[in-house]
């Protein structure tokens, strides 16, 4: 059996749609500690980059370093990209991130693939409760099908 990694797991009192949880986010270089998990978080693994709000971006002072080409169902935009340091629920930070400004629903980032893709992401709905985990770096494959073979 895989060991846990850095990991987290998140769960939920009932079924929940929106996977979300708390997470720190800082100017790259900051180093700093106490990282605050103040900012709210969803992760979609339809969204192929992180995204942070103009809330963010004002509160962190953070200056863009190039323009990105984002596509979303209410069509093409041209956003501003942003370095910065993401740092999970497990304490674990994703260093130098590029995130592109936007406007994600009910959250100050939104936490796509370019994230998710460097570890393990499970959810499950047992006994009607939503748990989401998340692992990095990936340490084995989850297969449903061949779980006890």
């Amino acid at each position: 059996m895989a060991g846990a990694g850095f990991s987290f797991t998140t769960r939920y009192r009932g079924m929940s749609r929106v996977l979300m949880n708390k997470v720190a986010i800082e100017s790259i270089g900051l180093n700093s500690i106490n990282k605050e998990m103040k900012w709210e978080a969803i992760w979609d693994t339809g969204a192929t980059s992180s995204v942070i709000t103009k809330k963010v971006i004002q509160e962190l002072n953070l200056k863009p370093v190039s323009v990105g080409k984002a596509l979303t169902p209410q069509g093409e935009y041209y956003p501003y990209c942003y370095y910065i340091d993401l740092t999970l629920p497990n304490r674990v930070t994703v260093k130098n991130l590029l995130v592109m400004e936007g406007q994600p629903a009910c959250c100050d980032i939104l936490i796509g693939m370019d994230v998710i893709s460097q570890g393990d992401f499970a959810v499950t709905n047992h006994n009607g409760k939503t748990t989401f985990s998340f692992r990095m770096p990936s340490m084995s494959e989850i297969d449903f099908i061949n779980y006890n073979k």
